[in-house]
C-alpha cells in the first residue's frame, strides 16, 4: 500500500509504499501497479519483484495494456493477472464508462475476466446485499468475453435460509451447482464472537436451527449478554467443468491455490445474498429475525 501518488508529464510517483510478507519467509511477493489515462484512453502497469531496500525504484511503463472486450448485463467489469496464484495489475469500470485493459508479460500465468454488481437490500432491521458474478480464467485475452449472470432468482436462493429444517431445491435446468455455502456470525460491536458455515448441496434439507447445541462450545448465557448482531448468508456457486456437488466435493480437500487455473474452473458463477440484525440479544429464536420474508 502506499500513502500518496503524484502525476506528472508522462511519469507517476508512488510515495510511502509499505509492502508486507509472511512471518518467516525470505521471499517477497510481487508488488504490481496500474495506472488509466484518456485522452486518449489508455492504462500502463508495471510489476515490482522487491522494494524492501527502502531506496527509489524507477520502472518504466513497459507494459502496455490491451482492452478486454467484455459483455454484461451486469454494471461493473474487472481483469486482473494472477502472478503466483495472486492477482495483480487489477483495473475495473463502471456500467462500461471506461475500458478494462489485460497486460502482457512472462510471468503472468493467466488471466481472470469478471463482471460482476452489488445491490443493497431495503433492510429496516440492519444491513442485506446481494452480490453477483461471472468469471473466467484464461490465458487468450483477445476475445470477445460473454460473462451473463448466474441463472438463479434471489428469492429461491434465499428459501435455503429458513431455518427450520424444510426441503429446499434451487437446481436450475441445465445448472449443476457445486455447493452452496451456509454461513453464520454473532458480533459484539463488529467483532464477531461466534460463527458457523456448512457446504451444502443444491437440494436437500435446510438447516434446523433447533438442532444447534452451542451449549457444547460455548454457554449461551454468554452470548446473549454479549452478542448485539447477527449476519446470515447464503452463497450458490457454478463451476463450469465441476459436474456438481459430490464432484466438488472429491476435489476440495487437495485443492490449491494453483488449482483454479486448471482447466475445470475457468468458469465460475456465484451469487450471495447476505442479512444482518442489529441492536439484538443472541437466542436461537433471535435467528428467526433473519429469515428474509421479501426482497
Amino acid at each position: 500500500m502506499f500513502d500518496t501518488y503524484l502525476k506528472g508529464t508522462g511519469s507517476v510517483t508512488y510515495q510511502a509504499v509499505t509492502q508486507c510478507k509472511q512471518s518467516g519467509s525470505e521471499q517477497w511477493p510481487q508488488l504490481s501497479v496500474v495506472n488509466q489515462f484518456s485522452s486518449p484512453e489508455q492504462a500502463y502497469g508495471a510489476l515490482f519483484a522487491d522494494l524492501n531496500d527502502g531506496g527509489t525504484t524507477e520502472v518504466a511503463a513497459e507494459l502496455i495494456g490491451t482492452p478486454v472486450v467484455i459483455n454484461s448485463y451486469m454494471s461493473y467489469k474487472q481483469v486482473s493477472a494472477i502472478v503466483d496464484n495472486g492477482n495483480h495489475l487489477y483495473n475495473y469500470a463502471f456500467n462500461g464508462s471506461n475500458d478494462v485493459y489485460a497486460f502482457t508479460h512472462e510471468s503472468i500465468e493467466n488471466h481472470s475476466i469478471t463482471a460482476y454488481e452489488y445491490e443493497n437490500l431495503d433492510n429496516s432491521t440492519g444491513d442485506g446485499y446481494i452480490f453477483t458474478s461471472s468469471t473466467v480464467r484464461t490465458k487468450e485475452v483477445n476475445q470477445t468475453f460473454d460473462l451473463p449472470p448466474i441463472a438463479l432468482s434471489v428469492d429461491d436462493l434465499a428459501s435455503v435460509l429458513t431455518l427450520d429444517g424444510q426441503d429446499y431445491d434451487i437446481a436450475e435446468s441445465g445448472v449443476d451447482y457445486a455447493f452452496i455455502f451456509i454461513g453464520m456470525e454473532a458480533s459484539y460491536n463488529n467483532r464477531p464472537l461466534l460463527a458457523w458455515s456448512i457446504f451444502a448441496p443444491p437440494s436437500g434439507t435446510s438447516v434446523n436451527i433447533e438442532n444447534l447445541n452451542l451449549a457444547e462450545f460455548i454457554d449461551e448465557s454468554a452470548l446473549e449478554s454479549k452478542v448485539n448482531s447477527l449476519s446470515l448468508s447464503v452463497t450458490a456457486r457454478d463451476w463450469g467443468g465441476i459436474a456438481g456437488y459430490e464432484d466438488y466435493m472429491r476435489r476440495r480437500p487437495t485443492r490449491q491455490l494453483s488449482t483454479f487455473n486448471d482447466p475445470e474452473y475457468a468458469r465460475a458463477k456465484t451469487k450471495t445474498v447476505q442479512l444482518t440484525v442489529n441492536d439484538l440479544n443472541y437466542s436461537q429464536s433471535a435467528l428467526s429475525n433473519l429469515i428474509p420474508t421479501q426482497f
